[in-house]
């Protein structure tokens, strides 16, 4: 019942308007929060096309401080990373370091943005014509394609993404066209070398080792220095790993600090997976008939699709995780024992260790060398304690005195699910 008072018609119109109004409102939002969740929100989320869509990118702070390390440091620095990382978004991102300097990136893979290739597609224009580069081709790259957004500054950080591609055409090449190591191969690694002296040098890939091509005369390879490349991290609730989280799920649906916690120890903050497995938790959640209202998730939830969904048959099924069981199926087959062995090796760790443990995903230190011993592999296969230390740095691995284990678990019960060719 309304009370009129001394209230006159238009005024109990507009009284009762609004009554009727916020009744059917609740009424109304009732029975949304009583519908089930049907849409996966998480599946917009744009893997594929992460240079076209800047609102999903989250700001790499991790990045930018390891930058910060070598900011007035000249040399060349490896980071290398397991696929799909967020490395090149990630440098492709930045325009200058922390310091001042100016930050030029190139690829030599899918260009991210414009003036993206003007190095890697100069390289090949020199060996398509048989021509030297000329003596100013690195700094006439650097100084063309920096970007436009800051003031030219006097040290330079020139980053190659996708550096396998470089060097592994440079030595395929040199094998099959001798002269072509004299005038295209040495005179450019000569060139990258000089920019070193005075400026950064920065090379981004997925496994070491691929700028040791011409080694009798390879002056850039000395210079070269592996450091760590960090996934997202996660230590705040407003951290890179939260901010990943947050922008996958849009706020539709709510996660609390345990359910990040479980996330982040099940992907480590790689990206990619991190949105493979939400986007099979929000498929799990539409299997449940989750109300679409509402929705705040815990560590009790995850560990309950973690139950339920990451095993053995339901990962080798999962359709979210396809690129990554072809991956891990190429990476651990015959063709990568014989030109990426490296990468064969680090994948036949990641997998012995998932299957000797998939609940800790951890063998004990002293067990690596056997597991190293049963890698079916004919010939020989990078020295232990190396492979451990390189691996780890390229987030395959992680170790103690006392353990060494899988970095990524979603990326070990992958490798476990497959079945390699050689195996």
């Amino acid at each position: 019942m309304i009370d009129l008072g001394d209230s006159d018609r238009s005024e109990l119109a507009e009284r009762a308007t609004e009554l009727l109004a916020r009744r059917i409102y609740k009424l109304r939002s009732k029975i949304e929060g009583a519908r089930s969740i049907t849409y996966n929100v998480a599946s917009e989320f744009p893997l594929h096309t992460p240079g076209k869509s800047p609102f999903y990118h989250v700001r790499r702070t991790s990045v930018r401080n390891v930058l910060a390390r070598f900011d007035r440091k000249n040399g060349v620095r490896l980071w290398c990373s397991v696929r799909r990382s967020g490395k090149t978004t990630a440098c492709f991102d930045l325009d200058t370091t922390p310091g001042g300097s100016v930050i030029v990136p190139q690829t030599c893979g899918t260009e991210q943005t414009t003036n993206g290739r003007v190095f890697y597609d100069g390289v090949r224009e020199a060996i398509e014509t048989r021509t030297q580069p000329k003596a100013t081709f690195v700094e006439s790259v650097v100084r063309d394609c920096a970007p436009l957004s800051v003031d030219r500054a006097d040290r330079t950080v020139l980053v190659i993404d996708e550096y396998e591609t470089l060097f592994g055409h440079l030595r395929s090449v040199a094998e099959s066209e001798p002269a072509i190591r004299y005038t295209v191969a040495q005179p450019l690694l000569n060139q990258m070398v000089e920019f070193a002296r005075d400026n950064l040098l920065v090379l981004l890939g997925q496994q070491p080792g691929a700028h040791f091509i011409l080694m009798d005369q390879n002056q850039l390879a000395p210079y070269v220095k592996q450091d760590p490349f960090p996934l997202f991290e996660h230590h705040l609730k407003t951290g890179e790993f939260s901010q990943l989280v947050d922008k996958v799920l849009r706020d539709q649906i709510s996660v609390d600090t345990g359910f990040v916690d479980a996330l982040h120890t099940e992907t480590a903050g790689h990206p990619f997976l991190t949105v493979n497995v939400l986007c099979a938790l929000v498929d799990w959640l539409i299997e449940q008939k989750r109300p679409a209202r509402g929705i705040t998730l815990d560590d009790g939830d995850f560990a309950q699709f973690q139950a339920e969904k990451l095993g053995p048959e339901q990962v080798s099924l999962g359709r979210h995780y396809d690129f990554f069981r072809e991956t891990a199926k190429a990476a651990m087959g015959e063709n990568s024992y014989r030109h990426n062995r490296w990468l064969y090796t680090a994948y036949w760790l990641v997998r012995q260790i998932a299957q000797a443990d998939s609940g800790r995903f951890a063998i004990r230190r002293d067990d690596l060398p056997d597991l190293m011993e049963k890698i079916p592999a004919p010939g020989m296969l990078p020295e232990t304690n190396e492979m451990l230390r390189t691996a780890t740095q390229a987030n395959f691995l992680s170790y103690t005195d006392a353990e060494v284990s899988v970095k990524v678990r979603t990326l070990g019960r992958l490798a476990a699910s497959v079945r390699p060719a050689l195996a």
